[in-house]
């Protein structure tokens, strides 16, 4: 990519005070870190942005260049400013990230000025706390065989031999179930704090469901309920999977959404398969320190409105420190992941999505904030690989600093969709192609004061489509080789940056219906 000259703006603060999270109170001075050969000042401003400054110089009537190394690499060239210049403000950063910057004047090859590391703010979003595992078992070991089990036998209710083997348990324990496949007539085993659940194989250890105990559907119907205050246990290596009879609701059902309930706590969901689900597979309400890792979910019955169809929901104020990873959703599921109802501080990573009818990691419009959904593909999904905000009776916008970067989406609606006044949000360094609409879509409300950093996306209808988004910061992007526009801004879209991205090679490189913003340095 080219360089071109910098037009020197004057600084801001990318975000309200009471967003920013720093260690000093906001009416100190942020740090500043000094050089040596002369005198470059290195400010914090932000998470994407350090400003630097430094006295008049001997031999900068000429301008000056500014080279910047990312931790220990190598230094590179990132400007190159006019002569008498005596700062620059460095935007478009990666947050919580060291950078060294080393300014010279271009008549003087001997004379420089280099700052010392300095590292910008992190985000407010993700995991808040370190993550707490569940301890492993220590106790007995209970086979659900003694307890009246009988694998490959319908006639029989091995949720009875279960229950019974849990009862029997304290905490340290282990309910085991081995290889073969077992009958649900009845529904809700309750977990207990400390006793683990664990199959002999994710494959060979099934357990059908074949509910008969009441004579209607029943809406909270569910495999495994863990009531409010349960914590300190795994349920790992077995199947769950919709067999004849009354409807599975959901596979796991954690927690209460009620108020003033205890948090579910420290339980692991790992290495599970859960098919023929129609609400949940695995619903989260009131819990931190939840793990599902592993898991495999598929194949709902249902996949309409009113919550069908979701491989896994994260509710409610008190849900946070959450972590969702290396899981396989789809197909035939509705959502992949589902956050909402104020839950805040989760971590969504590395799973795959294949196949969602609608959004695959869904931020579902009911103020949810500051989660962090990184690392993750969806593909062939019929709506957006990331929805922010939802247009349901119930649903609006999702709260602030929802943070997603480093997600792939391909073959799908498209890449990331904000709407409904989902203000504050970030997206950085994704890769969205090859979707039949949008890689970025705001629209619909929109939001503002997004920050649209350093994304790749080739290959759609229109790279980025920006309706609805005043204060808008777009910078660093690759938006190249997209059927129709690489950029479109909308009227209501004022106050705008939009600097160094590449619309190049596109159907139309832009459109621009509000010009009451900054664009500068784009190559088009």
């Amino acid at each position: 990519m080219a360089l071109t000259q910098i037009q020197i703006l004057e600084p801001r603060r990318l975000l309200s005070a009471q967003l920013v999270r720093v260690t000093a109170p906001l009416d100190q001075d942020l740090p500043v870190r000094l050089v040596e050969e002369f005198n470059v000042s290195a400010t914090v401003v932000s998470q994407m942005q350090i400003n630097l400054a430094w006295p008049a110089m001997p031999g900068g009537e000429s301008g000056y260049t500014i080279e910047r190394a990312n931790g220990s690499s190598a230094f590179a060239l990132v400007a190159t400013l006019p002569a008498r210049a005596m700062g620059w403000s460095n935007t478009g950063l990666a947050s919580k990230t060291t950078y060294r910057y080393r300014v010279r004047p271009i008549s003087s090859a001997n004379a420089s000025g280099s700052t010392l590391p300095v590292t910008t703010l992190a985000y407010d979003s993700g995991l808040n706390a370190a993550f707490q595992m569940p301890t492993a078992s220590t106790g007995a070991v209970r086979n659900i065989l003694s307890y009246g089990a009988t694998s490959n036998n319908s006639s029989n209710d091995d949720a009875t031999a279960i229950k019974n083997a849990i009862a029997a348990s304290s905490a340290g324990d282990q309910v085991y179930i081995p290889n073969g496949t077992f009958h649900l007539k009845t529904r809700d085993i309750k977990l207990k704090t400390g006793v683990s659940i664990v199959g002999q194989s994710m494959t060979g250890a099934i357990l059908v469901a074949q509910f008969s105990d009441q004579g209607t559907d029943n809406p909270n119907s569910r495999v495994f309920r863990a009531d409010p205050g349960v914590n300190n246990l795994t349920l790992e290596n077995f199947r769950i999977q919709m067999g004849t009879g009354q409807t599975m609701q959901y596979g796991l059902y954690l927690g209460s959404g009620s108020s003033g309930v205890s948090n579910v706590s420290r339980i692991a969901a790992k290495n599970l398969s859960i098919e023929g689900f129609e609400k949940f597979a695995i619903a989260i309400r009131n819990g931190d320190n939840v793990l599902v890792q592993g898991c495999d979910i598929k194949n709902a019955t249902a996949l309409g409105g009113g919550g069908e169809g979701y491989c896994v929901m994260i509710g409610y104020d008190n849900s946070r420190n959450n972590w969702i990873t290396g899981n396989s959703f789809g197909p035939t599921i509705r959502h992949a992941v589902v956050i909402q109802y104020r839950a805040h501080h989760n971590l969504i990573e590395n799973n795959i999505t294949d196949g969602a009818t609608l959004d695959a990691y869904d931020l579902h419009g009911e103020d949810e904030y500051s989660n962090e959904i990184r690392y993750n593909i969806a593909k062939n999904c019929g709506g957006y690989g990331i929805g922010i905000g939802n247009t349901g009776s119930t649903h609006a916008n999702s709260g602030p600093l929802n943070w997603l970067h480093h997600n792939e989406v391909f073959s799908s609606r498209g890449g990331a969709n904000v709407i409904l006044g989902s203000d504050n949000e970030i997206i950085e360094d994704n890769n969205f192609h090859d979707n039949s609409g949008d890689g970025i879509l705001v629209n619909n409300g929109g939001g503002s004061g997004l920050r649209i950093l350093r994304n790749t996306i080739r290959f759609n209808s229109t790279g980025a489509r920006i309706e609805d988004a005043p204060d808008l910061w777009m910078e660093g992007n690759t938006i190249t080789d997209n059927s129709s526009y690489g950029l479109r801004v909308g009227a209501t879209t004022v106050v705008y940056t939009i600097r160094g991205n590449d619309f190049r090679f596109n159907g139309s490189p832009i459109l621009l219906d509000s010009t009451q913003g900054v664009f500068v340095d784009n190559l088009l």
